[in-house]
This record gives structure tokens, sequence and C-alpha cells, in this order.
């Protein structure tokens, strides 16, 4: 048996492959770390780009997810193990060259239409996730994977649930507050969330998204 909770690093290909044979493996996310922000990965602390990945042991069917992080490099060969496409990166700065008009967290290949909305869903869970240095654990995990699985399909249920989640916020801040705030230390692009806001307003929600 192979304990995962025992493990100090993932370094080579036996690890991964035992890890992999031990475990339900799956992609959450693939993010930038910001400034004043820190996350020790699997073989070390991790200082750019990096993957969320969720663990089930595969003998004990009813376990709840657990949580680990790896870089970019150590997390290509855990897809290759696993015979699953890279995710999109999510990269919130700003970056020379680019409009940035877009969110495109969901560009999957130019094959897939993405509806608007579910591309500023996805981008405002992730904007999230960053603000409150959390992983998108449950019902964030529930939008995602339902989002990202029909991505033409706007997730109307996904954005009031997110709405509500937002209104958790400790300092009672909208979704726009918390991006000022990490703009503080972070050239942060500019996110429109005109789909999001519309939707909630319809439904005359207290809007968290702004």
């Amino acid at each position: 048996m192979f304990y995962f909770c025992e493990m100090k690093n993932c370094r080579g290909d036996d690890t991964k492959l035992e890890i992999c044979k031990e475990y339900e493996i799956k992609p959450i996310a693939f993010t930038k770390i910001l400034n004043n922000q820190s996350k020790q990965g699997c073989c070390g602390p991790l200082t750019d780009r990096y993957y969320i990945f969720s663990y089930i042991e595969k003998s004990i069917q009813s376990s709840l997810p657990e949580y680990f992080f790896v870089g970019e490099h150590c997390a290509d060969e855990f897809l290759k193990i696993l015979g699953s496409k890279p995710l999109p990166f999510f990269n919130p700065l700003k970056q020379e060259g680019s409009s940035n008009r877009r969110n495109n967290e969901l560009s999957l290949s130019p094959k897939h239409h993405i509806h608007p909305m579910n591309d500023e869903l996805v981008s405002a869970i992730n904007l999230l996730c960053i603000s409150w240095n959390i992983i998108p654990k449950s019902k964030l995990i529930s939008i995602l994977e339902f989002t990202r699985s029909r991505p033409s399909i706007p997730n109307i249920q996904g954005v009031v649930w997110l709405n509500e989640i937002i209104a958790k916020d400790s300092k009672e801040r909208t979704l726009k507050q918390m991006i000022t705030d990490l703009s503080v230390n972070n050239n942060i692009r500019d996110f429109d969330f005109s789909e999001l806001n519309a939707l909630i307003d319809s439904r005359n929600l207290t809007n968290r998204i702004r």
C-alpha cells in the first residue's frame, strides 16, 4: 500500500505510477501564484504556475477527496499517466500584447463553442479561490466540472450558487472588490462579468459579483 499522506515528494515515474494505481487522481485547476501568496507542492515550494489535483483512495469508495499541489512539469507527467488533457491555464495578470478582452479560461480548442457566461463563471471561481487562497472544494468543484463538461450551455444555476458563495466573504466584499484588493500587489487584468451581472440582476438577487 502506498500511503499518499506520508509522501515527501512525487518525483520519478515509478512514484507517480504507484500513486495513480492506489488513488483516483483528477486535475482541478491550473493557475498562477501571485505576489504575497505561497504554495507548497509535493516536491517543495512552488514559484509560478501550478496544478491542483484531487485524490481519493480507490479501496475506500466512500472517502472524500483530498488535494495536493504540483508544479507544471510534474503535473504534465501525471496527466500523461492518467491520459487526461491539460486544463487551460488561468492567468489573472495582464500580459504584454494581449487585449485581455475575454476571460478565456475555457478556451480548450477552436472547435469548442464557449458560452460567454461560462467563460465568465469559471474565471470568477478562479479569482474567488485566489482571493480566499483556497482550493475549490465541494460546490465550487461541482460548478467547475459541470461547466467544463458542457461549455456551450450556460450554467445558470452555477452562477446563482457562486453568487451565494461570494456572499460568505468575511469582509462582505463583492468579487470586484476582491479583485481590487488583489491589484494592490499584482497587475491584475480587467475582467468582464457582464453576463453574470445581467443574470443575477434579472433574478432580483443581491449582486455579489459586479
